[in-house]
């Protein structure tokens, strides 16, 4: 079995975000089931405003990476996978880091955070 499934073609960031952009839903409705194990994080309803809090985000920086994304991404000539587009693949460790190591205030309003691994460099001094 072959894992090659030809040349990468790598379309203009803004592009890229368009395509994104018609993926995420115009409207999310308010009355869907949380799975349960959403419960000890937020109420239900700081959940669900959170989620379509984050929908507006991400529909703002496609619109941004739509018309101004040519300044911050430029896609490689000869690109082997994703990875080649440094500026999506950081994003998306940067959204992931955010939504991993983010915590709910007390309003349950905004996320704050405290560590991102991605954007900050750890180092262990040892006493031995």
């Amino acid at each position: 079995m072959s894992t090659q499934h030809g040349p990468v073609i790598i379309k203009p960031i803004n592009e890229v975000a368009k395509f994104q952009k018609n993926l995420m839903p115009g409207n999310i409705p308010g009355d869907y089931i949380l799975k349960p194990m959403f419960e000890s994080v937020a109420s239900a309803e700081d959940i669900r405003n959170g989620i379509v809090a984050f929908r507006d985000f991400l529909v703002l920086l496609c619109d941004m990476l739509i018309t101004d994304g040519h300044l911050y991404a430029k896609a490689p000539k000869k690109p082997g996978s994703m990875a080649d587009y440094p500026f999506l693949f950081n994003i998306t460790n940067l959204l992931v880091d955010i939504g991993y190591h983010g915590k709910l205030n007390k309003n349950g309003d905004s996320l704050i955070i405290t560590d991102i691994p991605l954007c900050s460099s750890y180092t262990e001094v040892s006493g031995k």
